[in-house]
C-alpha cells in the first residue's frame, strides 16, 4: 500500500488515508487489466478491502480478511471477547530502555538503528514467542521505520477513526467473505473478526486459538490452507458461520 514498505513515500499526509487505499488497489486492477479478482487484505487493509468491495461489487469474486481492525474506532467488545496477557509480554527494564532512546532523541537521529532495537516489540504480534524470530525484518524500508510509521499512522489511522460505516451497507457486500482471526490478537482485537463475520451476509470466520495479529506466522498450517481451498471457490472445513457476537467456551 502507499507509504509502506518498499512505496515510494508519500510526503503529503492528506494523502494517506484508507479511501486512497481502495483506490490506489483499483488502479492496480485497471494497469493489470483484472476483470475479477479475490483482494486479501490484513489489519487495517482487512477494513479497506470490503470497502473496495462496497465501492466495485462487479470487480470482486471472494475477499478475504486477516486480522482485521474494527468496523467502528473505539467499539465497545464484550469483555471475554478480548485477550489480556497475564504477565507482560516485553519486560519493563526493554521497554523502559527503548522508550528512553525515543524521548531522547536518539531514534530521530538514528532511525534504521531505532528500527533495529524496536523489534523486540514484535514479540507482541505472535501469540508463541518463539515464532516472533521468524517475521519479517521491517527495517532495511525507511517506511517502516518506527518514526516514519508514526507519522503515517498519524494521519492514516485519523482516517480510519473517522468513519463509521453503517452496517447496512456492509450488508450489501454478497460476495463470500472469509475472515481468519486469532484469538490473542493485541493489535485489532478478535471480537472486531467476529463483528465482521457476523455483519457480512455470505461470510465465515475461522477462529485460530492463541494466535495473535500475524495470524500467519502463528498458524500457517491453518491460513495457508484455507485460503487456497477459499479461493478455488470452496469454504474451508474451519470456517464457522457466526450468529452471535458472544462465542461458547472454547472446548
Amino acid at each position: 500500500m502507499r507509504n509502506r514498505g518498499r512505496s515510494s513515500r508519500v510526503e503529503d499526509g492528506g494523502l494517506l488515508t484508507i479511501q486512497k487505499d481502495v483506490e490506489d488497489l483499483e488502479a492496480v486492477r485497471r494497469h493489470f487489466r483484472v476483470e475479477r479478482f479475490v483482494p486479501v487484505g490484513y489489519s487495517y487493509l482487512g477494513f479497506m478491502v470490503v470497502l473496495y468491495a462496497m465501492d466495485h461489487p462487479d470487480r470482486v469474486e471472494r475477499v478475504v480478511q486477516l486480522g482485521p481492525v474494527p468496523r467502528k474506532f473505539d467499539t465497545e467488545y464484550p469483555a471475554s471477547l478480548l485477550h489480556t496477557d497475564s504477565v507482560p509480554v516485553i519486560d519493563s527494564a526493554t521497554a523502559a530502555r527503548i522508550d528512553s532512546l525515543e524521548r531522547s532523541g536518539w531514534a530521530r537521529d538514528h532511525p534504521k538503528e531505532f528500527c533495529e532495537e524496536s523489534r523486540v516489540f514484535a514479540v507482541r504480534l505472535v501469540g508463541d514467542p518463539a515464532k516472533a524470530a521468524g517475521l519479517m525484518d521491517p527495517c532495511d524500508m525507511p517506511n517502516e521505520w518506527p518514526v516514519n510509521l508514526e507519522r503515517h499512522f498519524e494521519h492514516h489511522f485519523a482516517a480510519v477513526q473517522r468513519l463509521d460505516v453503517p452496517k447496512e451497507s456492509v450488508a450489501r457486500v454478497r460476495v463470500p467473505v472469509l475472515t481468519i482471526h486469532g484469538t490473542w490478537d493485541r493489535n485489532a482485537p478478535y471480537a472486531a473478526g467476529r463483528e465482521w463475520a457476523l455483519a457480512l451476509p455470505n461470510a465465515r470466520l475461522i477462529t485460530v486459538e492463541r494466535a495473535a495479529h500475524q495470524v500467519t506466522a502463528d498458524a500457517p498450517e491453518i491460513v495457508l490452507p484455507a485460503i487456497a481451498r477459499f479461493v478455488s471457490g470452496r469454504w474451508p472445513e474451519r470456517a464457522e458461520k457466526i450468529t452471535s457476537l458472544e462465542r461458547d467456551p472454547p472446548r
